[in-house]
Parts: C-alpha cells; structure tokens; sequence
C-alpha cells in the first residue's frame, strides 16, 4: 500500500477505504460517507491556512515531515500509535488545534 500522501485529493482512494473498513470493521459506506464529509471541512480549512505566506510555509513544511514518509495505510498500521500522533498533529495543523 502506497504512504499517506495520496490522501491530499478529494477523494480516498478505493485500497485506502479498503485499508479503513477492515482495520476499523465498519462497513465501506461509512467510510466513503465519513470521507466525503472530512474532505469537505478540510478543503475549507486549508483554503484558508494557505491564504497567508506564513500559513502556506506552515503547511509545505508539515507535508515534507521525513518522519512521515513511511507511514502505511496498512490496517495494522492504521491502528498505532504512530499514525494516530501524526494524523492528530496534521488536524491541529490544519485546523488549528493546540
């Protein structure tokens, strides 16, 4: 499976949804549904994160993170620590979090 990267489109990919409906047991239409749903807020708040130089260098500088680059969207994967750390650290980035 491809890393995290990918996910910066509007839509999951289908081994992405895939990955999320057997490493959280839910069924695939809430995923897409949930999805649809976190692309639409996220869309609006990095339109405006980018809207300022600053905010834009912020959000490059997060994206290039090297201790990112290797995380999977493995179901096993998608379950740790790790990747949990680092999708809370790219919402409170993105959303403005603490």
């Amino acid at each position: 499976m491809p890393p995290v990267a990918p996910l910066l489109s509007k839509s999951l990919p289908a081994e992405a949804i895939d990955s999320l409906v057997v490493a959280f047991a839910v069924p695939r239409a809430a995923v897409e549904s949930a999805a649809a749903l976190l692309f639409a807020d996220l869309t609006r708040h990095l339109e405006r994160l980018t809207l300022s130089r600053g905010g834009l260098a912020d959000f490059v500088a997060m994206l290039g993170r090297a201790d990112w680059a290797h995380l999977s969207l493995e179901p096993d994967a998608l379950r740790s620590r790790e990747v949990e750390a680092a999708g809370v650290a790219v919402l409170d980035e993105i959303l403005g979090g603490p």
